[in-house]
């Protein structure tokens, strides 16, 4: 009878447990008290100080005489757990540039969270918020090396007129009197644009959107991106210039606002270009978020699929069948896919630059630092994938963005020799000629088939402009001396290449041939021989 009592307040009284926990609010069981919320830290590692109620008792996984432990996650992931009554710190190192996320929460001895969960969070940085950072790594995998190479950073606004410093990002502004500085696709049915500056570092698929109460024109949104001189735009084709009918009810403009969904791009500086159809003007709102959908995902909002609607746009506003016709010549034409290139001197509004850390993208430790823009990482195992990223370093700090993460193997490399080296005496001079090291060694037996592709071709020593690969012989195709271009008094060759015989002493040459002599000319002057 009494163990049945027991047992009866021991459930009772680990109810009035979790009652507790449940009913009293996070920071009263276990609060964060450094890093506070939003602070920047100068050192890669990070001592975590917190302190737990006194009524929460820790200890170790599973215990049947605690009230549960602790667990540290950091960006969502499990770094660690608490399992000693008063322990009021934890220390994490190797913490890469960039925003984190900490949690401290308290479980269960089984390790399941409380209902509601029992945590508290906060949010730092490691780095210099306000410095550029590196923008675009390559690595090449040597022998036994990989060597690194990056662009400078550009003070992020680039060729644009107004930086994106993160996303999600909101503006407002007008294109009335900001020039036509980019070539927005349809020609004359663009006008004033103002470009927004992205700077993407890893895969992204962002949605850039003008619905809003604000954007009260005719506008047209495309993507481009541009050299390093600000000269030769080149657009990724991603455009659209009307949105889907009755989306966007709150604008008052004369068409639904521009918007480019799921636009998947790869690390790199993109301008956004807010412009307007027939040279419209007015005032917008843009609004651009990081989507949902992965980096495989594929835009709908491309010239491809938004240019027909336009076409039927033009022609119900009196535009002629022919200025159609060449608008769409000219927007077609110049649809190419995107590239850039950065490479310019560090910005003073970047800070006073210092050096590059390159870092070990896996382990989050700086292996070397440098002013320079390249680095041969070295000697290494060949095989062994190795990842980096690099972050610029000012008077005023450590870049909290990094450069986007690039890897490559070190291999052994042996340059494949090429096949068919052969010479040919001439006045004063010797011919060389070889064939790609892909293009069979040549040996007996040999056939010449005259094939353009096998590469073998190109071993014929052509002499004059007449000879030609025809479509005729026995077999076809084979090699013709063509009546064009006219000539007068030719003697053109045609030299087979060098076969080797290797230890053959001896071979049997065959070969058809056919001439065919014009009953105009003169049978003594037009001759075919082989030697």
């Amino acid at each position: 009878m009494f163990y049945k009592s027991f047992r009866y307040f021991f459930i009772l009284l680990y109810y009035f447990l979790v009652t507790l926990i449940g009913q009293t609010s996070r920071d009263a069981v276990v609060q964060i008290d450094t890093p506070y919320d939003g602070e920047v830290i100068s050192d890669n590692y990070l001592v975590v100080r917190f302190n737990v109620a006194e009524f929460f008792q820790i200890g170790q996984e599973q215990c049947n005489n605690c009230d549960g432990y602790l667990k540290v996650s950091l960006d969502q992931n499990l770094i660690g757990t608490v399992t000693s009554n008063g322990q009021s710190d934890y220390t994490i190192t190797g913490i890469t540039a960039g925003l984190h996320f900490l949690q401290i929460e308290a479980v269960e001895p089984s390790g399941q969270s409380f209902a509601p969960v029992v945590r508290d969070t906060v949010s730092f940085s490691y780095g210099n918020v306000e410095g550029c950072p590196v923008e675009v790594l390559t690595v090449f995998g040597g022998d036994e090396e990989n060597i690194l190479s990056w662009t400078e950073p550009s003070g992020g606004v680039g060729c644009g007129d107004i930086v994106v410093p993160s996303l999600p990002y909101s503006d407002s502004g007008t294109n009335e009197g900001m020039g036509d500085q980019w070539p927005v696709s349809g020609g004359a049915t663009q006008g004033e644009d103002v470009s927004y500056t992205l700077n993407i570092n890893s895969p992204t698929t962002i949605t850039v959107d003008l619905c809003s109460e604000l954007t009260d024109y005719d506008t047209k949104l495309e993507i481009f991106t541009i050299d390093d001189d600000c000269l030769v735009p080149l657009s990724t084709g991603y455009y659209d210039d009307d949105g889907p009918f009755g989306t966007c009810p709150s604008s008052p403009a004369p068409y639904t606002p521009s918007i480019l969904e799921d636009v998947s791009l790869q690390p790199g500086r993109y301008y956004i270009v807010v412009d307007g159809y027939g040279g419209a003007t007015g005032n917008y709102e843009i609004n651009i978020t990081a989507s949902a959908r992965n980096e495989f995902s594929s835009s709908q909002n491309t010239i491809k699929t938004e240019w027909p609607q336009e076409q039927i746009k033009m022609a119900e506003e009196g535009y002629s069948h022919q200025e159609i016709s060449d608008i769409t010549s000219d927007v077609i034409d110049s649809y190419r896919q995107q590239s850039q290139t950065n490479n310019r001197d560090v910005p003073v509004e970047c800070g006073v630059f210092l050096t590059y850390r390159i870092y070990d993208s896996v382990a989050g430790t700086v292996i070397h630092e440098t002013s320079d823009l390249n680095w041969s990482h070295g000697p290494l195992v060949n095989g062994t994938e190795r990842c980096y990223y690099v972050t610029a370093v000012y008077q005023e700090g450590e870049t909290i963005i990094s450069s986007n993460v690039a890897c490559a193997t070190p291999e052994s490399f042996l340059a494949p020799s090429p096949t068919n080296v052969s010479a040919t005496p001439l006045d004063e001079e010797v011919l060389l000629y070889w064939t790609e090291s892909n293009v069979t060694q040549l040996g007996i037996p040999y056939i010449e088939t005259f094939d353009e592709d096998s590469g073998l071709i190109d071993l014929w020593l052509i002499d004059g402009d007449n000879w030609v690969v025809s479509p005729f012989g026995n077999p076809a195709p084979s090699m013709e001396f063509d009546w064009q271009p006219a000539q007068e008094n030719y003697n053109q060759s045609l030299f087979a290449p060098s076969i080797p015989l290797g230890s053959i002493s001896s071979v049997v040459l065959s070969f058809d041939i056919f001439f065919e002599d014009y009953p105009a000319a003169d049978q003594n002057e037009e001759y075919l021989t082989f030697e």
